[in-house]
């Protein structure tokens, strides 16, 4: 059966909120692209289907509740960001980790799973915590199998999960994980010439919402595929500051590619829509340019003193010693009782916690040939120590 269409989506958002006003983001050709592109090309199962359906209608009624809480409290359109710190490092190589560790400081804050998917209302200090919310958005992770063993190995899904950004942007239905979770490659060209200036208006809108009742020094974002879009984040955060990471691509590409498979997997029973080698030599192309794109940008006047290099061998090694040192290169100030959280995350969220996420080059049909073609002079310039390429 195949998903409803943008129309009927968008109707159904109406009736089940008693809302019709979208707001001035025109969400429904985005969304009318994704549905056809997902109908016509992701051969999902039936409970795929369910799962997408599930998905898209949460968010679109969390949409049409967001722009009725922006008439009815202007205050929120009047919440000022100011230099958030934004992590548009290489998928794989530590954002996550690194996203997680920011967030335990009390000066930063990191938008959780739960309240990127349902912000409205704005959440408040004294029911954060044990906002109801949280199982409902926790429900919709487990019926929809993101919080499976298998992907649990190899991302943190949960609704009290720090998230990154193309989670926020589902409410522009543009930017989102849906390319990864299910095989809509019409929707992928479609996302590559978007327009990201308004897209990252609705980002702004949606940490807005969530600063109102909570209000946050500064903001901690990540998604690998910023580095396409680091002068749209910038015209929407102008005095955005950035963390880069880095790590060998001979292991960063297998992972991902393992990941790609999975969710799509979970979602379709066409093997070929889960091919992992297909999706790893998507990846090379995909990186190789962003990689591109974040030099391009780093070397416009200004910008390079913005950025802050981080080291995923590093970062596993030496923490807080890492975490010390971006904190000095931004000129921020490490409390001891933030130090003390952060190691008190690590402690209880040590690598491999879910089980163990085995990949390799081979498994994906890639050489090292490959990762150096492809990555050999990125990796010589910032310094990247090759890892053990089983």
């Amino acid at each position: 059966m195949p998903i409803p269409g943008a129309d009927d989506l968008m109707r159904e958002a109406e009736r089940h909120t008693g809302l019709s006003d979208w707001g001035w983001f025109d969400i429904r050709t985005p969304l009318d692209v994704l549905v056809r592109s997902v109908n016509a090309e992701a051969n999902l199962s039936a409970f795929g289907e369910r799962a997408c359906v599930a998905r898209l209608s949460f968010v679109l009624a969390s949409r049409l509740r967001m722009i009725e809480d922006r008439k009815r409290m202007p205050g929120i359109a009047q919440e000022v960001i100011r230099r958030p710190i934004v992590i548009p490092g290489l998928p794989r190589s530590g954002t996550t980790t690194l996203l997680q560790l920011l967030a335990q400081d009390p000066a930063n804050r990191s938008a959780l799973t739960w309240e990127i998917h349902a912000p409205s209302p704005p959440p408040e200090r004294a029911t954060y915590e044990a906002d109801p919310r949280i199982a409902e958005v926790q429900a919709l992770y487990d019926e929809s199998g993101l919080t499976r063993p298998e992907l649990m190995a190899m991302h943190p899904f949960g609704a009290q999960v720090a998230e990154e950004c193309i989670f926020i942007c589902e409410h522009a239905m543009t930017y989102t994980p849906y390319g990864a979770m299910w095989h809509a490659p019409t929707y992928g060209v479609f996302n590559a010439s978007a327009d990201y200036a308004a897209v990252f208006q609705v980002h702004k809108e949606v940490l807005q919402h969530l600063q109102h009742r909570i209000p946050a020094e500064r903001w901690v974002l990540k998604a690998p595929s910023h580095m396409f879009h680091l002068q749209e984040i910038v015209g929407a955060y102008p005095d955005a500051v950035f963390i880069q990471t880095h790590r060998d691509l001979g292991r960063i590409i297998p992972s991902l590619a393992r990941l790609f498979g999975a969710l799509r997997r979970l979602h379709s029973d066409d093997p070929a829509k889960a091919d992992v080698a297909a999706a790893a030599r998507g990846q090379l192309a995909n990186w190789e340019a962003g990689l591109r794109a974040m030099a391009a940008f780093r070397g416009k006047p200004g910008m390079e003193a913005r950025f802050v290099d981080v080291h995923y061998q590093g970062l596993l090694d030496a923490p807080i010693r890492t975490i010390e040192t971006v904190y000095q290169r931004l000129g921020l100030e490490l409390s001891g009782a933030a130090a003390d959280r952060m190691r008190g995350w690590l402690a209880g969220n040590a690598q491999g916690r879910h089980g163990a996420h085995a990949y390799s080059l081979a498994d994906c049909g890639l050489t090292e040939a490959d990762i150096e073609r492809h990555f050999g002079a990125y990796m010589d310039t910032y310094g990247v120590a090759r890892e053990v390429r089983s």
